[in-house]
């Protein structure tokens, strides 16, 4: 009885986990450090940059690069430090340092990218902290310290010790910060783009906390250092570096509760199948368009969706529907942009390629309504995300309206947002509408996401069912 017992609490945890579990991505990683020892030997630490003590020497990928979940997708991306992780503990004049394989990064129209865990917890005399060395800079012979993350006397930020180098983006003390950096490559002007803390949104737009430009940028290897007694406490982990933004951060996550909306044409090309190829269900918004420029007027058929799909396939009981208060003002169309936006928003090419437009700017001429929602005290968070190809033509921002309150992107970035802890109303619907920012060109969404966060007592309810699960199983 206790192995069948020990099975089904396995069987019980490992569904549950599932529910929480991010989709791994592995494209192009090149180096891969989780610090998964207890601790590193002092022999692996040196005083200077080109002594020739490694501490970690990888090149990659290998069946131990990215581990689905090691990031929490939550908020800001990572916060999560699970496994090791190398601990500054104080030490005067530590340095260790990774020599890339195959002759480092940094050759001209590249771009590549890299992401860390870090807490630094008190000041630093000189430098501790995460650093990306140049061994053999263009134009010198002495080693460049490209990139360095950490405590720099009392400024905790991530800078440039290259000559001629300027920008700098600052991050608090004593806290765990995710940082993404972009190094971007072209010839007489590097620039590293440097996101703390990022949300999906900010790299998805490409809007960095800072920017870093005027020098050469490119380097051979990484560094830790904790030089002339610098802070007892703090730690680096989850050091990536890789050649796709995908390499360097967790996949996005849908929760299987979450009903996902395709808008656009009709056609076969430009829908998206169901399931799609990371098994989730889509609802196609494809409207029967009349009229030039695929224009949908007032009262069109084919503007609303009933008893819409969740994201695991099961019935949502929700319906959906565009109100137009004037003909030919929006439409489905849009030039067809494929480029692929998955590794940040988990929406296929089919989904994002393609776009509903509005030519308003009224808050109450286009608006979608979702209806039949719950209204037991569960709360719903609502996303909406739009591109357009900026080879097409700029665009102004699009902005969308809940409950009054205005948030905007801008669909050439592309771009999205995000209402959290929205409440039914009293007839179960949750609206919002769509409308451009100025005259000069139209609107754009190209998904709409739906998520149901369950009330608390449904949640508890779900807990309690555990232990009848495991009794079942005895």
């Amino acid at each position: 009885m206790t192995q069948r017992l020990n099975t089904c609490v396995a069987a019980f945890a490992a569904l549950f986990a599932l529910s929480l579990a991010a989709r791994s991505v592995d494209a192009s990683l090149l180096y891969y450090e989780s610090f998964t020892e207890a601790s590193y030997p002092t022999a692996y630490l040196g005083s200077t940059p080109d002594n020739g003590n490694v501490w970690y020497n990888y090149s990659g990928p290998t069946n131990d690069s990215i581990v689905a979940g090691s990031i929490d997708t939550s908020g800001t991306i990572a916060q999560s430090t699970a496994g090791g992780k190398l601990q500054f503990a104080g030490d005067d004049n530590a340095r260790g340092l990774s020599i890339l394989s195959g002759g480092g990064v940094g050759a001209d129209d590249t771009t590549v990218y890299a992401s860390f865990l870090m807490n630094i917890d008190g000041s630093s005399s000189a430098f501790t902290g995460l650093e990306f060395w140049n061994d053999t800079p263009a134009g010198g012979t002495n080693p460049n310290r490209s990139i360095r993350s950490g405590a720099f006397n009392s400024n905790y930020e991530v800078a440039s010790d290259v000559a001629g180098s300027s920008g700098s983006a600052a991050f608090a003390n004593a806290t765990t910060n995710f940082v993404v950096l972009k190094f971007n490559y072209v010839a007489g002007d590097d620039t590293v783009d440097v996101f703390v803390n990022p949300t999906r949104a900010s790299l998805l737009s490409n809007t960095p906390t800072a920017q870093i430009s005027g020098a050469d940028f490119s380097f051979d290897r990484v560094g830790l250092a904790n030089i002339n007694d610098g802070p007892t406490a703090g730690f680096v982990d989850e050091v990536r570096i890789g050649t796709a933004l995908a390499d360097v951060i967790a996949a996005p996550v849908i929760p299987a509760n979450t009903i996902l909306i395709d808008l656009g044409k009709s056609t076969t090309a430009f829908t998206t199948e169901t399931p799609d190829d990371s098994a989730e269900t889509w609802n196609n918004f494809a409207p029967v368009a009349g009229g030039t420029n695929g224009a949908i007027s007032a009262g069109a058929s084919g503007t609303s969706l009933t008893n819409l799909k969740y994201a695991d396939g099961s019935d949502s009981g929700a319906g959906f529907a565009l109100t137009t208060a004037s003909s030919g003002f929006q439409g489905i169309g849009g030039a067809d942009w494929d480029k692929d936006f998955s590794d940040l928003t988990g929406f296929p090419v089919s989904a994002t390629r393609d776009t509903f437009y509005s030519n308003v700017t009224a808050d109450d001429a286009n608006i979608f309504t979702f209806s039949n929602l719950l209204t037991d005290g569960s709360v719903y968070k609502l996303t909406v995300f739009g591109a357009l190809d900026p080879d097409v033509g700029a665009r102004p921002d699009t902005i969308i309206q809940v409950n009054g309150v205005d948030m905007s992107y801008d669909p050439n970035g592309p771009g999205l947002v995000t209402f959290s802890g929205l409440l039914p109303d009293i007839n179960g619907e949750i609206k919002f509408s769509v409308r451009r920012a100025n005259s000069t060109a139209a609107a754009h969404v190209n998904v709409v996401t739906l998520t149901l966060i369950p009330e608390p007592a449904t949640f508890a309810m779900v807990m309690l069912a555990a232990p009848m699960l495991i009794r079942r199983c005895r």
